[in-house]
């Protein structure tokens, strides 16, 4: 394990011997981000290190992705196994307690952690992603789940080749320049911090990356969200396409005691390109609804 100035990373072991990359910055309560699919702790780049002036805050890399190691097995890469990893985190770092923020499909993990080990989970912080089956309504349409199957039948048939074409094509110019038209705004958001992003997608294992897709754009926390008793904050961009404003508002109006917060502008990428109002936004919420301060007695007279 390396130490620096507050700073820590390490590797732990799940529950099925897959090495899980971690990381930890700050002191005090703790905080843990969970990424969305294909990601590596991009979407954390501001809001990490301003909580972690006042919070111990965690980040990881899910199985295949990052400096985590593969999966045994393309069964393994499921909703299921990334909470068991979750978990393996938070005991490596002994939190026995943790506000869990999820971004992407990393909300659908926090979702889950809530229902797998509630007495663990302080509050939950939701930007940006569904409670379930993603793929429905990606970019307004059901075709994404429709066209899933075809996708994983042709890579599984040719995996280097399309492997191959995956690794050249995604961490580009062009790659970039396509994500501007369909989602992120890059009025807003500044290249240096999206093109990390790029790169480690362009360099995941395709096939592993399909099969945990497969396996969310299955899942769905709906019938549970009622029974959610943790603080819980919702933030949607307003132009987030990946994952409508719809479905953020359905999640606020279906847990009991919700915020929610619309950021005017922003897309799916909304932690990146709107970071002091996300940031602020988050740090009202530890402190007036999870990690709430006594006030001080006002002086007599």
């Amino acid at each position: 394990m390396a130490t620096a100035g507050g700073y820590h990373e390490g590797l732990c072991r799940s529950a099925d011997g897959t090495e899980i990359f971690y990381n930890v910055l700050g002191q005090g309560p703790t905080v843990v981000m969970c990424d969305g699919i294909g990601c590596d702790q991009y979407a954390w780049n501001y809001l990490a290190p301003y909580l972690a002036m006042h919070h111990r805050v965690v980040r990881w890399n899910y199985r295949g992705h990052g400096r985590s190691g593969p999966p045994p097995a393309l069964e393994s890469m499921t909703l299921d196994h990334l909470c068991e990893d979750l978990e393996a985190v938070l005991d490596t770092v002994q939190a026995k307690q943790a506000v869990l923020c999820g971004h992407s499909m990393g909300v659908q993990v926090i979702l889950e952690q809530w229902l797998r080990q509630r007495e663990r989970v302080l509050g939950l912080v939701a930007l940006c992603g569904a409670f379930g089956r993603p793929l429905d309504t990606f970019r307004g349409s059901d075709l994404a789940v429709k066209t899933l199957p075809l996708l994983r039948r042709v890579f599984g048939r040719f995996p280097n080749a399309t492997q191959l074409v995956w690794e050249l094509a995604v961490p580009t110019r062009l790659a970039l320049a396509l994500a501007g038209k369909l989602e992120i705004n890059m009025d807003l958001i500044r290249v240096g911090d999206f093109v990390p992003y790029l790169d480690h997608l362009g360099h995941i294992d395709v096939q592993v990356f399909l099969a945990l897709l497969d396996d969310v754009s299955r899942r769905t926390s709906e019938s549970w969200l009622p029974r959610i008793d943790r603080p819980t904050l919702v933030l949607a961009g307003e132009h987030d396409t990946f994952t409508p404003v719809t479905l953020a508002e359905r999640m606020h109006r279906m847990v009991p005691g919700s915020e929610y917060l619309l950021v005017p502008l922003a897309s799916h990428t909304m932690p990146i390109e709107m970071p002091d109002l996300v940031n602020l936004r988050v740090e009202k919420f530890l402190k007036e609804r999870v990690f709430i301060q006594p006030r001080a007695a006002s002086p007599q007279s």
